[in-house]
């Protein structure tokens, strides 16, 4: 059970976002939540609705002054946080952008996991479970790093994997024989595992993930598909989950 969250903040409407939808999972954990602020010359305090919003839950406030990526990732080092949660865009939002550069190099430079919360992001429940990889990242460590970890919310999981080639049925057959293998040994509820072609994956993403109904978005940092997240012209135009948490889970 998550029991402590770190929360960077800039205090705009994006980050407020992004607190109300941790304080649900907060309380939802009996976590506490530390929300940290990198100062800048302009001064920056919590407003009054964002104090309000959070009064019921276990919190604590740190300004932090120096380079903004840096002091953020040497807190959460230092904190040993359970997860990092942040706005996929901070105070300078720009519509077409799917996450902010400052988000993206925490992402990048911190080995926690970092649940990547969009601007449109609304808490309903932490228990549907997307999780994402390319067929050539098969990396079975991660998933049971999220078996784990959502163990504790009575989790269900959905896989999808993107594959370049048309897969035969005895291949297909092995992937769906090892995560009934993991389902066994990890004692999850049964693993639904689905095999879709490399074409216009991003929008597919979406579509799923929307058909899942999916709380929450998992993929590996290292993986082909957060490449392309990423991935400059990606990020200019993405539709994306626009309101789905995206979960950065770290390279195991």
């Amino acid at each position: 059970m998550i029991s402590k969250i770190v929360c960077p903040t800039d205090y705009s409407d994006n980050s407020f976002n992004a607190i109300k939808y941790l304080k649900d999972l907060a309380a939802l954990s009996n976590a506490n939540i530390e929300l940290v602020h990198v100062e800048t010359p302009i001064p920056h305090s919590l407003s009054s609705e964002m104090e309000e919003l959070l009064q019921d839950i276990k919190h604590e406030k740190l300004v932090l002054w120096g380079n903004v990526t840096d002091e953020i990732v040497n807190e959460i080092t230092k904190t040993h946080a359970d997860i990092v949660g942040i706005s996929s865009l901070g105070k300078n939002k720009e519509e077409n952008f799917f996450i902010s550069k400052v988000t993206l190099s925490i992402v990048n430079q911190s080995s926690f996991p970092i649940l990547i919360i969009p601007p449109d992001a609304n808490f309903q429940s932490f228990n549907r479970f997307l999780f994402v990889s390319h067929l050539k990242d098969q990396n079975y460590l991660s998933f049971r790093w999220i078996a784990e970890f959502i163990r504790p919310y009575s989790g269900r999981f959905e896989v999808l994997y993107f594959a370049e080639d048309r897969l035969k049925w005895f291949e297909k057959k092995d992937i769906a024989s090892n995560f009934e293998s993991l389902h066994h040994s990890l004692k999850t509820p049964p693993i639904d595992v689905h095999i879709h072609d490399c074409k216009n994956v991003l929008i597919q993403l979406e579509t799923f993930a929307r058909e899942q109904k999916a709380d929450v978005i998992c993929i590996e940092k290292s993986s082909r598909i957060f490449q392309m997240i990423i991935e400059q012209d990606n990020i200019e135009r993405l539709p994306c989950c626009t309101d789905i948490p995206i979960l950065i889970v770290p390279t195991i």
